[in-house]
């Protein structure tokens, strides 16, 4: 297989996820007992992906060493951070020299729970020889959202604005990309990948793909979807990280990140303790993060 290289969008302010993220940048934020961006470098590693850029911006500095403990041991990852926020588009153009010392470049969100098929979506996009492909999913909400509509050999024909064509099918965009190098190029130094690309190289017939995955998709850039899919996680059981102690303390359906220790005689249910917090007294439905406890009664 020719080299392929990647890059994991890092780079928002978070605010959704706030206050969470006033600890953290949001890739960081944990998920289950790991960063939430886990997903998508794991995604990468199982895909044989080896060289990985990630773009930071809010409390970048910090992204490092949060998730060095957490990434795949044969992935090589390289930070480059954003003092002024470039935008989707221009921070892959930003790091054209990197993506573009490959065949192609695979584009991953940092805070979408998502293990797409990468080794069918690069196939699709051999095959069709395209500037860029974009792996989308079914979804019955899609022309509310901002539809992608694609015929039936797998190339888009329409984006945002649906043409009324039975023979094209709705979808949305998972977020999950392939780049060719010329269409990385092409980019704006500043701007959202889908205004300033995507829509742009539709007009001027470029080829644009567009494959189906069925893999389970799930955006976790609200506090209300990041505590809703930590309760799936932990609805039969407690999910406990290492080096965790609670010893005589009663915790149910919660869990407890590396390092975390909970007082003997607290009672624990439905909460989320971040890595390496303390936690001595009584908490349920809840997100415990050491400087915030966000409750999900809150949560809309």
């Amino acid at each position: 297989m020719s080299k392929i290289r990647a890059m994991v969008l890092g780079a928002g302010r978070g605010t959704r996820l706030r206050p969470l993220t006033l600890q953290r940048p949001k890739p960081a934020v944990p998920f289950g007992l790991d960063p939430m961006s886990c997903a998508s470098f794991r995604a990468l590693a199982e895909a044989g992906i080896q060289e990985v850029v990630m773009n930071t911006h809010h409390l970048g500095e910090r992204m490092p060493n949060l998730l060095s403990n957490a990434l795949p041991q044969k992935l090589d990852v390289q930070f480059v951070h954003e003092p002024e926020l470039l935008g989707t588009g221009g921070g892959i153009r930003n790091v054209s020299d990197f993506l573009c010392d490959a065949e192609c470049a695979l584009i991953l969100n940092g805070d979408i729970l998502f293990r797409p098929n990468l080794e069918a979506a690069l196939a699709h996009h051999r095959a069709h020889g395209a500037y860029a492909t974009m792996v989308v999913r079914p979804a019955p909400n899609a022309r509310k959202l901002g539809v992608i509509q694609r015929d039936g050999e797998g190339r888009v024909r329409a984006m945002i604005n649906p043409l009324e064509d039975r023979a094209l099918v709705d979808r949305m965009f998972t977020g999950v990309h392939i780049l060719s190098r010329e269409a990385i190029r092409d980019l704006p130094a500043e701007g959202c990948v889908v205004q300033q690309g995507y829509r742009r190289w539709l007009r001027e017939g470029k080829v644009i793909a567009a494959i189906d995955d069925p893999n389970p998709w799930r955006d976790l850039g609200t506090i209300g979807e990041y505590a809703r899919a930590h309760l799936e996680l932990v609805k039969g059981d407690n999910l406990i990280g290492q080096d965790v102690s609670y010893g005589t303390a009663r915790v149910e359906r919660s869990l407890l990140g590396h390092g975390a220790s909970v007082s003997g005689g607290s009672r624990l249910a439905e909460v989320i303790v971040w890595p390496g917090v303390n936690v001595d007294g009584d908490y349920a439905q809840c997100i415990l993060t050491g400087d915030h406890i966000v409750s999900f009664a809150d949560l809309v």
